[in-house]
């Protein structure tokens, strides 16, 4: 049996005994966020999956400027990450693990970013002005309220399920454009990391390559600068200190919005991750 049926089945089981005491798993919605969490509540290897660009869209009070809508802004890359919410679910569903995603697009707040970042709530793209961030140019109090009301609640509800489910490795699902701003980007996987175990990313990376998959470590971005921002805040609320990991994979979106390449990736993804769940620890040498 392949490592992606032995998991499959291995959730199957765990789904069947959950079964009497709950139909469905528990849900749960709050100011940009989305929380599915199965009946197992703890996970393979305690999981958590995250998706911080999940969606493209916006709260009710708000809308894209004329300009954004006829240069189709809400559609592109630069709003969202096409296929990542879909990766993210179907990694989440074979781990029984929970899944945290956002709700709302990541030009209108991104949640990937420190507070402190000029991109927080981008007003370029492409050279082009953002009219949806119009408001945050000229007044600061715009931004602060963003940042109270759908980026806080964001952050507090992923460090909220791993107290609520004991999740110790979080796996944050990206993709990225092939050509970004003139820069041609021809690999389909990044495995980023940041203060987690370096070995084990490129043991993983190399997974890949070998099975047919053109991977890198640390690209197109480096997650030791600042690019997993939102999962490198899940380690460092790990109490005690170095008690959880976080990786982050970045998707080639081409390639992420076809059902049958995700099966392939999770396919050679599973047996890491199957082997951590064998060991009921996270998927690093050092724990």
């Amino acid at each position: 049996m392949t490592p992606a049926r032995r998991l499959a089945t291995s959730a199957a089981r765990r789904g069947s005994r959950s079964a009497s005491t709950s139909a469905a798993p528990k849900t749960r919605e709050g100011p940009n966020f989305k929380t599915v969490i199965p009946h197992q509540a703890k996970g393979p290897a305690n999981f958590l999956v995250t998706c911080e660009h999940a969606a493209n869209g916006l709260p009710a009070e708000i809308a894209w400027g004329a300009a954004d809508e006829s240069r189709g802004l809400s559609t592109q890359h630069w709003a969202y990450d096409p296929g990542a919410l879909d990766l993210a679910v179907e990694l989440a569903d074979a781990l029984q693990a929970p899944l945290v995603h956002s709700l709302y697009s990541r030009l209108f707040v991104d949640v990937n970013r420190p507070v402190s970042s000029s991109t927080l709530a981008r007003t370029l793209c492409d050279q082009q002005a953002v009219e949806l961030n119009r408001d945050v140019q000229v007044s600061p109090q715009a931004l602060e309220e963003r940042i109270r009301r759908y980026y806080l609640p964001y952050h507090g509800e992923i460090e909220r399920v791993a107290q609520e489910t004991g999740a110790k490795t979080a796996i944050s699902v990206h993709t990225f454009t092939p050509n970004y701003e003139g820069s041609v980007r021809d690999f389909e996987i990044g495995v980023l990391y940041s203060t987690s175990n370096q070995t084990l990313v490129e043991m993983m990376t190399d997974a890949f390559n070998a099975s047919g998959f053109s991977a890198k470590v640390n690209e197109p971005w480096s997650g030791r600068h600042g690019f997993m921002f939102s999962v490198d805040c899940f380690t460092y609320n790990a109490s005690p200190p170095g008690t959880r990991d976080a990786i982050m994979l970045e998707i080639r979106n081409d390639k992420c919005q076809d059902a049958a390449w995700r099966a392939r990736f999770l396919e050679a993804m599973l047996p890491f991750l199957t082997k951590a769940e064998e060991k009921g620890s996270a998927p690093s040498p050092r724990l």
